[in-house]
């Protein structure tokens, strides 16, 4: 056997493999250079990556400010705005005649998230109403007065703590929440005023904040949820 040949054969694989881990250092070198150039401290470095993180997320909520929150178009002409979730609604969208002052807004039925979405607590109320021959639409008239005397505050799409007018507008589903907000008031108000079988039961722990209470109805009817969490 030829002993050059087995020289050669050992050599030449041990050069290549040589040149690409050189040439892999090199590139390495190159992508550190570009993400943290060497003249600037990590600090810098760090400064300046979380301001172009800045910037991209202002520009995904002017994006979002742009489109409409019903139908989530790009908003082209002028749009209503609701003063408690800030979004924007477009003319060419269905829900734009429904952001209106809060006092024009229809009351005649009870809205599905009032109470906690707890129907029981609704049938009680309903049933006290028809047993004094009273609407909502005249609760509601009410309430609207108690609204601008006693300022009644309410969370907005920020978390923040604003108090409304009568004359602010806001779309449908933020008014479902005041209007359900107005009649758990109402209701806390008549508690002196409910039956026995009502006013016996046991407050429930959670109060109405019980996530319970929509999804079991036993659980409803045994405890009072017209109260604040303990």
């Amino acid at each position: 056997m030829d002993l050059n040949n087995m020289i050669t054969k050992e050599v030449v694989p041990r050069k290549k493999v040589f040149k690409a881990k050189s040439k892999s250092r090199a590139r390495l070198r190159l992508i550190q250079s570009q993400a943290a150039p060497s003249r600037m401290t990590f600090g810098e470095w760090t400064k300046l990556t979380s301001s172009k993180a800045s910037i991209e997320m202002e520009k995904t909520k002017r994006e979002e400010r742009e489109k409409c929150g019903g139908c989530e178009k790009k908003i082209k002409k002028s749009a209503a705005v609701c003063s408690l979730c800030h979004r924007r609604f477009c003319r060419d969208c269905k829900y734009f005649q429904e952001v209106v002052p809060i006092e024009k807004h229809k009351a005649s039925s009870i809205p599905e998230t009032a109470f906690g979405r707890n129907d029981y607590e609704k049938k009680i109320l309903i049933d006290y109403l028809e047993k004094k021959q009273w609407n909502l639409v005249y609760e509601f008239k009410k309430k609207l007065k108690e609204m601008q005397t006693k300022k009644w505050k309410y969370k907005d799409a920020t978390n923040s703590l604003v108090t409304l007018k009568v004359s602010d507008t806001v779309c449908k589903k933020c008014f479902d929440i005041i209007w359900g907000d107005m009649l758990y008031r109402y209701r806390e108000s008549l508690n002196s005023a409910m039956p026995e079988t009502v006013k016996k039961r046991p407050k429930c722990w959670f109060g109405r904040e019980c996530t319970a209470q929509a999804r079991d109805l036993d659980h409803a009817k045994k405890y009072n949820h017209i109260c604040e969490k303990k």
